[in-house]
């Protein structure tokens, strides 16, 4: 999934995202690139890599975009059988970027409250 600019993000947005997920990047824009919100889905706070495996389904909805965000825990071992992937967030924006890059809040926001 390769696209463009999106709009409807900011680098003020990007950076406060950084700041707040802990990640040093200047370059990095999940707010209005799609690949770079797809990125987030396998960081974690201080971008650290996440030990699960997520996949993201977007559409587009009357009111923007949506993103269906599913989880499947990694195997160690090839000998065992993957679990099946499990829908866990949905989250809706004005482009297909922020859509992503707010589940990814949420997730990191549950994960600290939970």
């Amino acid at each position: 999934m390769t696209r463009g600019e999106n709009k409807g993000g900011s680098d003020l947005l990007d950076r406060k995202i950084a700041q707040l997920l802990g990640i040093q990047s200047q370059q990095f824009k999940p707010t209005q690139k799609l690949d770079d919100a797809i990125r987030l889905l396998s960081l974690r706070y201080r971008g650290l890599p996440s030990s699960y495996e997520w996949g993201v389904k977007i559409e587009e909805s009357s009111l923007g975009f949506k993103a269906f965000v599913a989880v499947q825990p990694t195997t160690k071992n090839a000998a065992v059988e993957a679990e099946p992937w499990k829908r866990c967030l949905v989250a809706g924006g004005p482009s297909e970027a922020l859509a992503v890059t707010i589940v990814v809040i949420t997730r990191e926001t549950w994960a600290f409250t939970t």
